[in-house]
């Protein structure tokens, strides 16, 4: 057997264990030994690239920050804060990823899958495009754009309150025979956040104390079921960073909020084939490239983020996550792998020795983004 063979049926092996869906609390030892093997895969697959590809990819996983606990703590904060390889590179490990995973198509999704990733695929035919949106992935902005396009809204600005229900066409709002043409003729892009950035921006918003609906319906449960001595009622609207990880660990993919479901799921990447999938980190020129492949960036520009917000950036999540006892935070990552994997985001570290037993929610929810 070649080398190169070897690679793709030791990786295709620890693949399979990656895509495999995994409901309820694991044994720490089991999800960590998860993280290892799908970090391995992954390296393995690269290992079958061309020497080129390999210098230009490897540092997309960090190995040392996988393998060993040798990067300098400072050095990772920078690395997160830097923009992604360019496009081009990581769709050829996103491809190299899809390979081994056993849904080459949406006839192989579940029915609930396929309802969820047409309902956040959205449709603009005046531009032939499909845009699948990611929550706390700007896509509050994108629908404006999109509504600007289709003439439902005149000023592309952000200063208005979003409505995500009308003025917005889903896939999922079209016949079957309209689905699959646009899916087969249209330009299909999506935009990714780094997972951790994103979590904790889902937690800032959603339990930063505006959300009442989000507090009623998931942050009484949380505090009910990871605080000691919270009693049978409890307001819920106190969630701490440290709970809302624990909920996350435990939580059946399949029952998240959209806010925290991983991308991978919301927008199967390996069942799409997206012709772009651009990034939060490198956001404007990003956007500047998928608006000018749509051929809108004529008629509309992307509006610019609020003066009010407070975006979540590295510092913010290097405070938040080193207060959380590192067990956790490794079966966080462990749950959230796929998305580190399929989109070339590294697995960060964290300086764990003033870890606590909770994280303050007072700390992180000064404005939302």
């Amino acid at each position: 057997m070649s080398e190169t063979s070897i690679f793709e049926t030791t990786a295709s092996n620890m693949l399979s264990i990656c895509f495999t869906r995994r409901h309820g609390k694991q044994r720490t030892l089991a999800l960590f030994m998860l993280l290892i093997g799908c970090a391995t895969a992954v390296f393995l697959v690269l290992a079958s690239f061309s020497s080129t590809e390999r210098r230009l990819t490897s540092r997309i996983l960090l190995a040392g920050n996988v393998l060993t606990r040798t990067t300098d703590l400072a050095q990772q904060s920078e690395e997160r804060a830097h923009k992604l390889l360019p496009w081009p590179v990581r769709e050829k490990r996103l491809n190299a990823m899809c390979k081994y995973n056993n849904k080459k198509n949406v006839t192989h999704l579940s029915t609930f899958q396929k309802r969820l990733l047409y309902k956040q695929i959205l449709v603009n035919d005046k531009y032939k495009f499909l845009y699948c949106f990611v929550p706390k992935v700007a896509c509050s902005n994108w629908k404006r754009v999109i509504k600007v396009i289709d003439g439902y809204i005149t000023d592309d600005d952000t200063h208005s309150k979003m409505d995500h229900h009308s003025g917005l066409v889903h896939l999922s709002d079209l016949t079957d025979k309209e689905i699959q043409y646009r899916l087969k003729n249209y330009y299909k892009f999506m935009f990714v956040r780094e997972p951790l950035t994103r979590l904790l921006s889902a937690y800032r918003n959603k339990f930063g104390g505006k959300f009442d609906d989000f507090i009623r319906k998931f942050g009484k449960n949380i505090v009910k079921r990871y605080r000691p001595g919270a009693g049978p009622s409890p307001a819920g609207d106190d969630v701490t960073f440290s709970e809302y990880v624990q909920y996350l660990i435990d939580a059946n993919v399949a029952e998240m909020d959209i806010h925290w479901m991983p991308m991978h799921e919301l927008c199967q990447p390996c069942v799409i084939n997206y012709d772009y999938v651009g990034s939060f980190e490198n956001l404007e020129e990003d956007v500047e490239y998928a608006l000018a492949e749509t051929g809108a960036n004529e008629v509309v520009h992307f509006p610019k983020r609020q003066t009010y917000y407070h975006p979540t950036n590295p510092d913010m999540v290097e405070e938040a996550y080193s207060k959380v006892p590192e067990q956790y935070v490794n079966e966080l990552i462990a749950k959230y792998i796929m998305d580190f994997a399929l989109f070339s985001y590294p697995i960060p570290k964290f300086d764990y020795s003033h870890s606590i037993k909770s994280t303050n929610k007072s700390d992180f929810v000064e404005g939302f983004h």
